[in-house]
């Protein structure tokens, strides 16, 4: 029965772990850049997200604020706490102080409508994350609207 669980419990890690051997491997596919787009909206997606990661990576808070809807849910720190569009830029720079550079990885998109629904990893540092952003589009403008680990 042990075994069953042990089993299991490798089954669900194995996509994590796939994931970090590529990126360690150097494997150029393994970015949201490389990412590609099956359609004009896939593509749209593609950009904020890579803006977004663009303006994490250089704790530029008014480049993150562009692309974050007003109404925004964020689920951040250990704790999973989450903040409104106010409090996530708040603290932004704090958070981003000293942190490795983050890498978006693979995505797979999911569109609906005008809201799309993007499941990607996120390495920062020898840490990776599986978050699920949603996006919403506005005025022909697509904006994060949430995300969760």
């Amino acid at each position: 029965m042990n075994n069953k669980v042990i089993s299991m419990s490798y089954i669900r890690f194995l996509p994590v772990v796939c994931f970090g051997l590529a990126l360690f491997m150097g494997c150029a596919d393994a970015t949201l850049q490389n990412y590609k787009s099956d359609s004009r909206d896939e593509a749209a997606i593609q950009a904020v997200l890579m803006h977004f990661q663009d303006a994490m990576n250089a704790r530029d808070t008014q480049a993150a604020e562009v692309l974050l809807h007003e109404d925004l849910k964020a689920m951040i720190a250990r704790n999973r706490k989450i903040v409104s569009k106010g409090e996530y830029l708040e603290t932004f720079a704090e958070r981003m102080a000293g942190r490795p550079i983050s890498v978006f990885g693979p995505q797979k998109i999911t569109l609906v409508g005008s809201r799309a629904s993007v499941n990607l990893m996120k390495q920062t540092g020898t840490a990776e994350t599986l978050l699920t952003f949603e996006l919403v589009r506005e005025h022909g403008q697509w904006l994060i609207l949430s995300w969760r680990y």
